[in-house]
């Protein structure tokens, strides 16, 4: 199957890329506003409080955001066309972001580790892993991701 990448000159400001840049823009300004809500108290030995990661991300999503915005509004080229979505992808996409809002639930619920372990399996299956390395996949990015954070970064991932 042949598909066309290069990138595609548009008449408008306000192509996809904008539009993808600005609702990064906006996903990183909430999390910046709900991480500013966490402690930032510095502990004696230097660890850095609750906020200092959380914070850090959203302020690089907004800085990532705003150069997408500019070099889309700067050049009028769009490398992401929605048009472009066929309808197997835009079902993939659907089913990704069930799996996103099904991690969320489950770690609210459960424990960070099966909520990982839900969302980088489904999203390996989808993505056409084969079961076992999916498996495999998924418990090492889990129990590693989890380890990663809350021992060396001391983020709390478990309520």
């Amino acid at each position: 199957m042949k598909t066309n990448v290069e990138p595609k000159k548009v008449n408008s400001i306000f192509n996809s890329d904008t539009v993808l840049g600005l609702i990064g823009f906006l996903i990183g300004l909430w999390w910046l506003v709900m991480a500013m809500q966490l402690p930032s108290s510095t502990a004696v030995d230097g660890t850095p409080g609750p906020s200092a990661f959380p914070v850090g991300i959203s302020v690089l999503v907004m800085a990532v955001s705003v150069i997408i915005i500019a070099i889309g509004a700067k050049n009028k080229i769009t490398y992401f066309d929605l048009k472009s979505i066929t309808k197997e992808n835009g079902i993939a996409i659907l089913i990704s972001l069930v799996l996103f809002v099904a991690f969320l639930v489950v770690w609210n619920l459960f424990h960070y580790i099966a909520a990982s372990l839900i969302l980088s399996l489904g999203l390996g299956l989808l993505y056409k892993m084969k079961p076992v390395p999916a498996v495999i996949l998924a418990v090492a990015y889990s129990v590693s991701t989890y380890l990663v954070f809350s021992k060396v970064l001391n983020v709390m991932l478990d309520f």
